[in-house]
């Protein structure tokens, strides 16, 4: 399968790649590399053992595209020039404190990303989407573990970004869109466990300050 990973050049995006090219999919990267750096995708080169195309190459199956999700001309050539098979976006903005000094920032970059990225896959008739969501559209859970059947109420611009994006997705019929396959991705805070010896850490390499990074 062929896979567009937005914001594959971050750090969930990055190992995100490195297990779908391990297991012999295609891979197709977009990212603008706001707070990423395309270091990261030549260490997942090195790897895997694959070699990273930045040409457009389409016949490559490791590829990176400089880009945003919001600008829906590039989209649209993406999937004009290469046969997606699914989507998994990443692409985002992703810290509660800078959510709430500049939510405008984050409604417009996760929100408008997300609603034009889903118009473009829907054009070309790619049904199979992973969103990368967050813990937050749970607000402030009365116990833990969370579950996934908790209340929704997410209570800062980001967690609602997300929420907004989680319900714009839920509701495929009233707003004319259909997906086979959807699947959101709820994270709290992580770290990749590297399984074999042979793959080497994976940097972060922020060009921004991380807000929510646990060390």
């Amino acid at each position: 399968m062929k896979i567009l990973v937005t914001g594959g050049a971050g750090y969930i995006g990055s190992h995100t790649c490195v297990e779908l090219l391990e297991a012999g999919h295609q891979v197709l990267v977009l990212d603008n590399l706001s707070n990423s750096k395309l270091d990261n995708l030549e260490k997942v080169s090195q790897v895997v053992n694959i070699k990273l195309d930045i040409n457009e190459t389409k016949a490559c199956d490791f590829s990176f595209i400089k880009g945003d999700v919001r600008d829906k001309k590039l989209l649209i050539r993406i999937f004009s020039s290469y046969t997606i098979d699914g989507v998994i976006h990443f692409a985002g903005l992703k810290a509660v404190g800078e959510s709430v000094e500049k939510p405008i920032k984050y409604y417009n970059n996760n929100v408008v990303g997300s609603v034009v990225l889903i118009e473009v896959m829907k054009k070309f008739d790619c049904k199979t989407f992973v969103f990368s969501s967050s813990a937050t559209v749970y607000g402030e859970p009365h116990t833990v573990p969370i579950k996934e059947n908790f209340p929704l109420s997410a209570s800062n611009p980001y967690g609602q970004s997300k929420l907004i994006v989680e319900n714009f997705l839920r509701f495929p019929n009233q707003l004319h869109f259909f997906f086979a396959k959807t699947v959101f991705l709820k994270f709290i805070n992580l770290w990749y466990y590297i399984k074999s010896k042979k793959l080497l850490p994976i940097p972060i390499n922020p060009i921004q300050i991380c807000f929510n990074l646990l060390i």
